[in-house]
């Protein structure tokens, strides 16, 4: 059997998170290699940016259907 999802980058809201926390977690996951935060992703052994398709802020509605 196959499971196929797709997985959701969900950003949490506590007070401690910053506009620049956020920007700084999708360059990790999206940005170019050659960009500050992508580097370190490349670094890390995934130089190839992730597929993010969908993005939540915080994670209540985890569980509804979209």
């Amino acid at each position: 059997m196959l499971l196929v999802v797709t997985p959701v980058f969900c950003l949490g809201t506590s007070l401690v998170v910053s506009l620049q926390d956020v920007l700084d977690s999708l360059e990790f996951a999206r940005g170019n290699a050659d960009s500050t935060w992508g580097s370190v992703r490349a670094a890390m052994g995934h130089p190839e940016p992730f597929p993010v398709k969908y993005v939540a802020i915080g994670n209540e509605d985890c569980g509804k259907k979209f």
